[in-house]
């Protein structure tokens, strides 16, 4: 009876103890989770973060091509002009030989 006593004892020993290491157990369980749980909202900020800098280069090289596609206009403008420039000077030159040409032919005439 004193060693079914002793090993009751001992039995019921062991069942606190495996209670208290299933605590703790569970204890960790827990601040695992939790962590876990901290690296997935960590995780979910750095993919909204990303695609938050995905759409911001998307728009960077839409508005690059825009500008890019308004630098070949006014280059193309420039070009024009630059030609148009040209036509002028040369038809000024024109105008002034002719201008020469008629002074000329006036001082022939006596007046």
């Amino acid at each position: 009876m004193q060693r079914g006593r002793s090993e009751v004892a001992e039995g019921a020993k062991s069942v606190e103890e495996l209670r208290s290491m299933f605590s703790k157990i569970d204890g960790l369980i827990n601040n695992v989770t939790q962590q876990m749980d901290k690296m997935a909202q960590a995780v979910n900020k750095v993919t909204q973060n990303a695609a938050s800098i995905s759409r911001e280069v998307d728009n960077i090289d839409t508005d690059s091509n825009k500008v890019a596609g308004e630098i070949q206009t006014v280059s193309a403008a420039m070009q024009h002009q630059s030609a148009t420039t040209e036509e002028i000077a040369s038809a000024s030159e024109a105008l002034a030989q002719l201008a020469q040409e008629t002074q000329e032919e006036l001082h022939k005439f006596k007046f």
